[in-house]
């Protein structure tokens, strides 16, 4: 038999009886969150569950055989057990915390009632892959536009940005606004650089008023001026790429691509 470990106990009445709304199905979500609010009677406290921990970071591995832990267990309650073996095997362990899945899917609610949703079998032995969490990155920087940014394009020391506020802005890394460019009567809805130069800088927007503006930017006076606009399309213009022999291509909503060369080099 395998190693038995406990975690908290759960202290409620007993579970009601489960329900469907007569109109309409219940989504995933709202069973999951079913599962998190129904109370646990005395029975299904004390139940317990045959499960081996897998994990492929050699930092963390235990051993490869079947522990026996509480149903009622959470993600918190696993990773206490998962510290305390490591703690055994390891002198120098240090506190992770971890995320447990079972056949790919996320454990967000206590392992007995994961198992009932997926149609898992508490009789066999239960794999659980764990892997160490993460907090969620921070941002370094924020930019801003006066409305949602619907393009970005980095190149080197500086960032390209087109918004629903009709503008495009270049902006440095460290997110210090350098210039705005407004020249479109309607939503920008790509960018690209052509050519990055110091001082002078070719780039391009596209945008919803059907066409596309080649822009020169002069990075010493910080000067932008409008080179060209290209009207060729009837309907938005969704998106700009250009190439290395500086050839551009355009996709608009008229079902259209459009293929220019471009003569400024």
């Amino acid at each position: 038999s395998g190693a038995r470990l406990f975690g908290r106990s759960a202290r409620f009445g007993s579970a009601p009886v489960r329900t469907r709304a007569a109109v309409g199905s219940v989504t995933e979500e709202e069973e999951e969150e079913a599962a998190r609010m129904r109370p646990v009677d005395r029975d299904s406290a004390m139940a317990q569950v045959q499960a081996r921990f897998r994990t492929d970071s050699k930092r963390y591995e235990i051993d490869d055989i079947p522990f026996s832990v509480p149903a009622v267990s959470e993600v918190i309650d696993l990773s206490k057990i998962i510290n305390k073996l490591l703690e055994t095997k390891h002198v120098n362990h240090k506190h992770a915390d971890f995320d447990f899945l079972i056949k790919g899917q996320f454990l967000r609610v206590p392992l007995g009632k994961h198992m009932e949703l997926e149609n898992i079998s508490t009789e066999e032995v239960v794999e659980i892959e764990y892997v160490e969490r993460y907090n969620a990155p921070q941002p370094e920087e924020c930019v801003f536009h006066d409305d949602w940014i619907s393009a970005v394009e980095a190149q080197g020391d500086w960032i390209l940005t087109g918004s629903f506020d009709k503008t495009a802005r270049i902006w440095t890394l460290d997110g210090r606004p350098l210039a705005a460019l407004s020249g479109h009567t309607e939503v920008v809805k790509d960018v690209a650089w052509i050519r990055k130069n110091v001082p002078s800088n070719l780039l391009l927007t596209a945008s919803q008023d059907q066409s596309i503006i080649l822009w020169e930017w002069n990075c010493e006076k910080n000067k932008v001026k409008a080179l060209h606009s290209c009207r060729g399309h009837a309907a938005s213009v969704e998106s700009i790429a250009v190439d290395n022999s500086k050839t551009k291509v355009s996709l608009s909503l008229d079902i259209f691509v459009e293929i220019y060369r471009l003569r400024w080099f």
